[in-house]
């Protein structure tokens, strides 16, 4: 039987064109994402305060208002991060004595709402006192502004609000 060399090539070529279409598209899909994810939280609040500061023209005691505002949200939320480690090591105490001390945990997970409520009452003092300082029409802004930022999101968790 006589087989077309011309036949498989160009098997072979489309077999070679799938494969690095389909790589290409991986290497894109993940360089876009990368943009933002990849990014520290401080990058990622960096980038947010410059965005609204365009989007809104903020003057300049509205700038420093927010910088600073997000500024000590950030250095509160780093002092936190310790306490989610040693949340996970009691976790792992708990896990390796095979048994649950309810009591413990108890303990430990009400005084982390404390802190995440306290934390949480922080920033929306910051947030109020930034909108105090916004014109009716940069509030019509921000309003755009936060709805475009949900729009993106497609309801992910990690988009604004």
């Amino acid at each position: 039987m006589f087989i077309n060399p011309m036949r498989v090539n160009l098997g072979v070529s489309k077999l070679l064109t799938l494969i690095s279409l389909t790589l290409f598209t991986l290497f894109a899909a993940n360089s876009a994402f990368a943009g933002w994810w990849h990014k520290t939280p401080e990058e990622r609040a960096t980038k947010m305060v410059e965005k609204v500061t365009q989007e809104l023209a903020l003057d300049q005691t509205q700038t420093t208002l927010l910088k600073t505002s997000v500024s000590e949200m950030m250095a509160k939320f780093k002092e936190a991060k310790p306490e989610k480690g040693a949340m996970h090591q009691i976790l792992r105490e708990q896990i390796r004595s095979g048994k649950i001390d309810k009591v413990q945990v108890k303990q430990v997970a009400g005084e982390h709402k404390q802190k995440i409520e306290a934390l949480m009452d922080f920033g929306l003092d910051k947030a109020d006192a930034f909108l105090q300082t916004l014109s009716p029409e940069q509030r019509e802004k921000l309003l755009t502004f936060v709805d475009e930022m949900k729009d993106r999101g497609h309801g992910h968790k990690r988009c604004w609000f």
